[in-house]
């Protein structure tokens, strides 16, 4: 026996015309700053813990993290994807000291990377991939004991996510669609694409700023949920 179902015809333009009257439509902030909490040091420690054999004399000096002697600063940095690569820049000076940076998994740890011991000026830059949701960065002085004359200035810290060239990605949550970009306060672009460059990966889109991102830098994207 043979059974036989007979349907109208579908008109796809009208029906999505209804879906799209279902699904609200939606614009959204999104910021992305640097995960870092406080990395420029304006005004003091906060977000960061301080610990060492001189722990008493790490103060905050000229807006940049001062540790004397033999004493480290160290922040958790949660929400992070295992497996996706991140950058990490820091600014240190030094006095009379030497001192080193270091990514774990654990407070002063190392085991993500261990820099090697730094005794001059520079900007320490670091491309990192965790194997989990966080990390600790410990920023640390390693010079004598009790020698309040030798001490490192850690600065401008800031860690953001990067695609495999090293370029600082935005990611978006799965169905938002980027429209504008703010930094600090400024419109980056309105249809200018070379301020900023779009990329959709797994179904996600990200931003690529054209300019890298400082400890500083303020960014807020304006999405729409994609329908």
């Amino acid at each position: 026996m043979t059974v036989r179902i007979n349907k109208n015809a579908l008109n796809l333009r009208e029906e999505l015309t209804k879906a799209q009257g279902v699904v609200r439509y939606e614009q959204r902030q999104f910021w992305m700053d640097g995960l870092v909490e406080n990395g420029t040091f304006d005004n003091d420690l906060s977000g960061w813990s301080s610990a060492g054999l001189d722990v008493a004399s790490v103060s905050v000096v000229g807006s940049a993290a001062r540790l004397v002697g033999n004493s480290y600063i160290y922040q958790t940095i949660s929400g992070l994807t295992a497996g996706k690569p991140y950058f990490l820049t820091v600014d240190i000076t030094e006095t009379n000291s030497q001192g080193s940076l270091r990514i774990g998994t654990s407070i002063n740890g190392g085991d993500i990377y261990d820099s090697p011991t730094q005794t001059s000026a520079k900007t320490l830059t670091r491309t990192f991939t965790p194997s989990g949701t966080t990390v600790v960065i410990t920023l640390k002085a390693e010079g004598t004991t009790g020698n309040t004359a030798a001490y490192m200035d850690f600065d401008n810290v800031a860690v953001f996510e990067v695609d495999e060239n090293d370029e600082v990605i935005h990611s978006l949550p799965l169905g938002w669609k980027p429209l504008h970009v703010y930094e600090d306060g400024l419109i980056q672009r309105e249809g200018d694409v070379h301020d900023y460059t779009v990329v959709k990966t797994g179904g996600a889109y990200a931003i690529k700023p054209a300019v890298q991102p400082t400890g500083a830098t303020e960014t807020c994207v304006i999405a729409e949920r994609e329908l």
